[in-house]
């Protein structure tokens, strides 16, 4: 009994390996492990911005707390000595 759909590799579509398609694989994993470390290096650049931000808007919000706790005591002295005088 031998099989009535005995087909060659040409008939069935696949491509012989060759050199060249070595390469080409070897290119393909290349360029890939290139894409990664790239993508690894932006995210560390996006961990090192997004921190300095952050501690930059830290920083602004801090001087604002600090500036309107002075003012709320200089307006408390002024009430308290206002208050005084009326008296």
């Amino acid at each position: 009994m031998h099989c009535a759909c005995a087909c060659t590799a040409d008939e069935i579509g696949f491509e012989p390996v060759t050199v060249e398609s070595l390469r080409a694989d070897k290119m393909f994993v290349k360029l890939v492990k290139k894409q990664q470390k790239e993508l690894e290096l932006l995210n560390k650049m996006h961990v090192k911005e997004r921190s300095v931000l952050q501690k930059q808007q830290c920083t602004v919000m801090d001087k604002m707390v600090s500036g309107q706790e002075k003012e709320k005591l200089q307006v408390e002295k002024v009430t308290e000595k206002t208050g005084k005088k009326k008296r």
